[in-house]
């Protein structure tokens, strides 16, 4: 089994850094980091990760939520939102997608790593978690 890939797309480059040291302390390759719906769009379709992590709020004209439409539009790759945005029309917006996941920042890498193996789990891929094949690591 090959470990995931994912893709992180968010504009906050200490968020983005947090984030890539949680996936990698759990065993995740991280495939890149972008912080545009233009960049998370052309990143997806050229790699194809395994999984993406959408923040909502990104540089551009256009929000996460839009990439992630793009995103489906084209692929079957589980989508995760983070974002500061926990209720109203950004949430309801959100939840139209069916992404796989939305998770309101700050949130515990516990959750962050464990809606990662509920969506790779649930893409049904020969994928190893990498939660499941490592000890639990200290909270970061």
């Amino acid at each position: 089994m090959e470990e995931a890939q994912i893709l992180i797309v968010e504009n906050e480059s200490i968020i983005a850094e947090f984030i890539g040291v949680v996936l990698t302390r759990h065993g995740y390759r991280i495939a890149g980091v972008v912080a545009s719906a233009e960049e998370a769009v052309a990143t997806t379709l050229r790699l194809r990760p395994d999984l993406m992590l959408m923040d909502i709020m990104i540089n551009g004209p256009h929000d996460g939520i839009i990439a992630a439409e793009r995103i489906m539009e084209r692929t079957d790759i589980p989508i995760i939102y983070l974002t500061a945005y926990g209720s109203g029309a950004v949430r309801a917006r959100a939840e139209e997608t069916k992404a796989s996941a939305y998770l309101v920042k700050p949130f515990k890498s516990t959750t962050l790593i464990t809606a990662i193996e509920t969506a790779l789990r649930g893409r049904g891929h020969d994928i190893a978690l990498a939660g499941r094949d490592h000890a639990p690591r200290r909270e970061v």
